[in-house]
């Protein structure tokens, strides 16, 4: 497939933290939302309006999808600190999505509630002004990609599980969304062209990771430049415990200025 033309940064150095697996993540993801880390407003984790005990996903989903909007902050100071480098992008937080994606309202009035919850991309002027836009999609508990490339009017599912028509169901259910959204408000008159990209690291069966996935997809393809995928699986313990750390670095500044 066409890739879209971006890179991502190479590995870090024998000096990054130590492996970390899951529970202990969440337990630093935990403590940093104790110290008002990256969210103050956090209504858009009220979506997912469901008992632990009626759907035990739900608590995972939220917790994962607030992982993967830390992500995107750390890329936005990344962004910020090296414009040059990077695509313009703009992003979606992704429990938002997830409740565009359930909500069983009919696409008209699905499309109404977009323009007044996505005020980064409610006009043509928003869309003009970036390159590329980020939407993280929950499918059956797993978190996975889908970009929009602007100017070429394409839009990408990248995802760590490949061959499943699941997946790629709730894509296209996306793009027809998205579609009939920017048609709606004059943004975009022509259908966005749906492609899967099939050389993005995978995940195995029995991993639980798809989140630093989604993580990681996001940081390679803002970069500019052609596209290296420079990490694997076997990469996932320690960028689990980069990320942890960036979180605590973060959590114990704010924690100064509180």
């Amino acid at each position: 497939m066409t890739n879209m033309g971006q890179t991502e940064e190479g590995r870090c150095s024998s000096t990054s933290p130590a492996p970390m697996d899951m529970d202990e993540l969440d337990k630093v993801v935990e403590m940093a939302e104790n110290v008002a880390t990256l969210k103050e407003d956090k209504d858009e984790y009220k979506v997912i309006a469901m008992n632990e005990e009626e759907d035990p996903e739900a608590t995972n989903s939220i917790k994962h999808g607030q992982a993967i909007d830390v992500g995107f902050q750390f890329l936005i100071d990344k962004m910020e600190k090296s414009p040059n480098e990077y695509h313009i992008c703009t992003y979606t937080p992704a429990l938002l999505v997830h409740n565009f994606q359930s909500t069983r309202l009919k696409i008209p009035k699905r499309v109404k509630m977009m323009k007044s919850s996505l005020p980064n991309m409610a006009t043509k002027g928003d869309i003009d002004k970036v390159n590329i836009l980020f939407f993280v999609l929950f499918t059956s508990n797993h978190w996975h990609l889908l970009v929009v490339n602007v100017k070429k009017k394409r839009a990408t599912s990248y995802n760590s599980i490949k061959g499943s028509k699941r997946y790629m169901a709730e894509a296209k259910r996306w793009v027809t969304l998205l579609d009939a959204f920017f048609k709606f408000y004059g943004i975009m008159d022509d259908p966005l062209e749906l492609i899967c990209d099939d050389q993005c690291p995978d995940q195995p069966s029995d991993s639980a990771d798809c989140a630093l996935f989604v993580i990681k997809f996001m940081e390679t393809i803002s970069r500019k430049g052609d596209i290296e995928w420079r990490f694997t699986q076997v990469d996932m313990p320690l960028i689990r415990a980069q990320f942890a750390a960036e979180i605590l670095t973060y959590a114990s500044a704010k924690s100064l200025t509180c």
